[in-house]
């Protein structure tokens, strides 16, 4: 089997379905360089030393996509193996590039300057993500059903990491102004009841951030971008 069509089969597989739509668009938009190189190539002939030396060649024009198309490279790897596709994972062991931290700390006035302006689904979301450290993707997939007795159960999308966020005075503050969005199976809904997608939900949030002229993009207090 190529490596071009265990690819393939990952994009058609459940385990893709269940991924975040930014998540899955960040796949495709990786296939593009990963399969112009290794697409044609047996899927086990594939070394270590090669990802290296793609590592390497594609450092020299983003240490950062190197990055990320070797993670997804080597996720696409490990959903194979796990399914008796390949013998195993040529990215293990391969090491990253070392990239800059492009977060930074906001502060609470900054927070609550678009807090304050925030429609109630950004301001639902915000309090959410913030107090539980949860990804925008997983804040907005959150369903009335993972609101428990102890608190939010919250599976990351990305990792897949579950996890049950205890509840505070202030999250049970944000769940309870959900209750006030049109009824939905989701706690955050638009006015058709429906699940917010990221395109729309990003487009409140970006005008919540110029109204009070903030532009941070990427914070270690809040998952959005």
């Amino acid at each position: 089997m190529t490596f071009g069509r265990l690819w393939e089969k990952f994009l058609a597989s459940a385990y893709y379905s269940d991924l975040s739509p930014r998540t899955q668009k960040d796949y495709l938009q990786h296939q593009k360089k990963l399969l112009a190189v290794f697409g044609k190539v047996p899927a086990d002939s594939i070394k270590p030393e090669h990802i290296r030396r793609y590592m390497d060649k594609r450092g020299e024009q983003s240490k950062t996509q190197a990055n990320h198309e070797k993670s997804s490279m080597s996720r696409v790897y490990s959903w194979g193996y796990e399914r008796g596709y390949v013998k195993g994972n040529p990215c293990a062991g391969v090491s990253k590039f070392k990239a800059k931290n492009r977060e930074r700390y906001v502060t609470d006035k900054e927070y609550q300057a678009v807090l304050s302006v925030a429609p109630l689904p950004v301001f639902i979301a915000m309090e959410i993500a913030y107090l539980c450290a949860a990804r925008v993707s997983d804040v907005l997939s959150l369903k009335w059903e993972q609101i428990g007795n102890d608190g939010i159960f919250i599976q990351q999308g990305k990792t897949g990491k579950k996890q049950i966020k205890a509840w505070s005075p202030r999250l049970q503050a944000a769940i309870e102004k959900a209750k006030q969005l049109p009824t939905s199976a989701y706690v955050i809904s638009n006015q058709y009841g429906n699940r917010y997608m990221y395109k729309g939900f990003n487009e409140m949030w970006v005008r919540s951030k110029k109204s009070r002229r903030q532009n941070f993009r990427y914070f270690n207090r809040l998952h959005l971008s």
